[in-house]
């Protein structure tokens, strides 16, 4: 008789994996090393990351929410200013739970 294998459950999204969703939905065509070490993690994590489905299904939410928030052609400037500020939440927010 085989033994049946358990499924395992997919563990949801960590709150720097939905720092790095944020960080690439308005960033797009980014860098992935750059993205990486905002966030303290390495490439290989990031793309590991990005072969998940819910991440996948997570970033395609956030994109489409992005796009539809700008209401004219985002500037450079603009996007600059809003990765610098997803960067600052999330380190502030591992900061203080820590």
């Amino acid at each position: 008789m085989q033994k049946r294998r358990r499924k395992r459950k997919k563990r949801p999204l960590t709150e720097i994996q939905l720092c790095a969703i944020e960080l690439l939905a308005i960033t797009r065509g980014a860098n992935y090393e750059d993205i990486a070490k905002e966030l303290g993690i390495s490439v290989r994590t990031l793309y590991r990351w990005r072969q998940r489905k819910d991440f996948e299904a997570a970033l395609k939410v956030a994109v489409k929410r992005y796009i539809t928030s700008l209401r004219i052609k985002p500037t450079f400037a603009g996007m600059l200013k809003d990765r610098a500020y997803i960067v600052t939440v999330c380190m502030d927010y591992f900061a203080y739970t820590k």
